[in-house]
């Protein structure tokens, strides 16, 4: 399930409001592959494997990000990452 993804690293774009997730898995090369409005979500190349979040406007659109998160089955809380 994807709310079992270990978060490994997660960088703030501040000027661009922009939040970068990198999962535990991450090795290689990714692609980004779409997701709700707002959050595309990176998988492996060769495996397919999820691994990491880009969501976009964060702090501008929390809520709406928040609950899309958690209707993919991630349980990250937002404001905590948002430094």
């Amino acid at each position: 399930m994807l709310a079992n993804k270990r978060i490994q690293k997660t960088t703030y774009d501040r000027n661009n409001d922009i939040l970068y997730v990198s999962f535990a898995n991450a090795q290689g090369k990714s692609y980004a592959d779409g997701g709700p409005f707002g959050i595309e979500i990176m998988r492996d190349w060769n495996t397919e494997e999820i691994t990491g979040l880009m969501v976009y406007y964060p702090k501008k659109e929390m809520a709406d990000r928040q609950q899309k998160l958690h209707s993919l089955g991630f349980n990250i809380r937002l404001a905590d990452m948002l430094n």
